[in-house]
């Protein structure tokens, strides 16, 4: 039985407007480490980032090492588990973002 095999037409459309494509990566990940590094949105931060890790492995499939240890899910897995454990209050500016945004709870 063969297996269907991905169509890559979904990633060309994107690869093919290539400048703006690699400026809006580039401000998403500016954005995602500026916050997870201040601890000011970690919450929105880790979504984002979780969501661009898992885009950055599906844009590599099929891949051809193991599948469950591959970084990129690791990292995804990762920030998640940073945004739980409120690393943002511990380390950077969580706490005053929180006093800050105290009507606004998505935004912690």
């Amino acid at each position: 039985m063969l297996l269907p095999r991905f169509d890559t037409t979904v990633w060309e459309f994107f690869l093919s407007i290539n400048p703006l494509t690699d400026v809006l990566f580039m401000l998403g990940l500016l954005g995602v480490g500026a916050a997870l590094m201040l601890g000011i949105g970690t919450r929105v931060a880790a979504v984002s980032a979780a969501a661009m890790y898992t885009l950055m492995y599906l844009a590599a499939f099929p891949i051809a090492t193991n599948p469950l240890y591959d970084t990129h899910l690791l990292l995804a897995v990762a920030v998640v588990a940073m945004a739980g454990l409120a690393a943002g209050d511990h380390v950077g500016l969580g706490k005053q973002w929180t006093h800050l945004v105290k009507g606004n709870r998505f935004l912690i």
